[in-house]
């Protein structure tokens, strides 16, 4: 009997944990339901707004209509640069926007580009060509402003001083060739050492010099086109740090001119993002303008007049401080890999 017992107890003991297992591991299917439908038509095929494309001028649109919602993805790739932006979505119809961004290291150029939608669980795949007559600039709003890829395109200045040049020799601004960013062409060099003679701080400093670049074109444009909020806008810019050469090298990013009220009236405050760039090679680096820091909030471009870019030590002092940088453009919306 007592045999019995235990064989019933152990019998309830093991059914309770399967209905237990059963109940916190509930197995949901998965298979063709998540596919397009056997009814399933393209019926407005892969369409491009233009076989020839000026980027400076035009946006590429790139659409198709499905005959019911369906997940889908649309490739471009440059066939030359091999640049490449995907773009992803589930929906009964694609309408994008393209102008012309990558999402990789390599940028798009005067070239022949190719487009495939790939749309549900179907392994082919629908191809359209174009050609980009010009390299993209980025001069649309609704994207972004180029602020200047030191080509002579985009309106840049290296105008400013240098703190205290008589103690330290420091490169002034130049556009050099060798080592080109992704962007490639120029870039701009920020190099700094102490000299020997510097007698205070011993040997170390905390900032080298920088330059102030106008911006008013840049802001004008963004609020034309409704970008004034500046959680909405991002400073985009390729920067070759040195690594272990130059570990403590500090990129001073301000916007100057926003005014803010006080008793005296309204007085232009800079707004301040440090940057130290402690990484080899080169790398697109994102900053939103609403992390910009200051006395008081910063929501709004309004009376932005100029971007200061400096070159500095951090997060310590150090005797030597370099960087290059390269193609730096204010996008809306989202970083500049990650918009249309």
């Amino acid at each position: 009997m007592k045999v019995i017992y235990r064989n019933l107890i152990a019998l309830l003991v093991f059914c309770s944990l399967l209905f237990v297992l059963g109940g916190c591991n509930k197995v949901e299917f998965v298979g063709n339901s998540l596919c397009e439908s056997a009814d399933f038509k393209i019926t407005n095929n892969l369409t491009l707004s233009s076989k020839t494309v000026d980027p400076a001028l035009d946006k590429l649109n790139i659409s198709a209509v499905f005959s019911e919602p369906v997940s889908w993805s649309v490739t471009v790739v440059g066939e030359r640069s091999q640049a490449q932006k995907t773009f992803e979505g589930k929906s009964v119809s694609v309408n994008i926007d393209f102008y012309g961004n990558s999402e990789d290291d390599h940028f798009f150029s005067a070239e022949k580009c190719v487009v495939k939608l790939t749309v549900g669980c179907a392994a082919a795949e629908h191809v359209l060509f174009f050609n980009y007559s010009t390299k993209p600039f980025f001069k649309k709003a609704n994207f972004g402003v180029l602020v200047g890829d030191f080509d002579g395109h985009g309106a840049f200045s290296t105008g400013g001083g240098w703190f205290d040049g008589a103690k330290l020799d420091v490169q002034l601004l130049s556009n050099i060739v060798s080592d080109p960013s992704p962007q490639g062409g120029k870039a701009l060099l920020y190099h700094g050492v102490v000299k020997d003679s510097l007698a205070a701080p011993a040997n170390n400093i905390w900032y080298f010099g920088g330059c102030k670049s106008p911006l008013l074109s840049v802001v004008s444009a963004l609020s034309a086109a409704g970008f004034t909020n500046t959680d909405s806008l991002y400073l985009n810019m390729y920067v070759r740090g040195y690594g272990d050469e130059f570990p403590n090298s500090q990129m001073q990013l301000t916007l100057d001119g926003q005014p803010y009220t006080n008793d005296n009236g309204n007085v232009p405050e800079a707004k301040i993002y440090a940057l130290n760039i402690d990484w080899e090679g080169w790398r697109m680096v994102s900053v939103k303008l609403s992390d910009f820091k200051g006395l008081h909030r910063f929501t709004s471009i309004a009376g932005i007049n100029s971007l200061g870019i400096g070159l500095a030590a951090g997060p310590v002092q150090t005797i030597k401080s370099k960087f290059l940088l390269d193609f730096i453009i204010i996008t809306a919306n989202a970083p500049y890999k990650e918009v249309r």
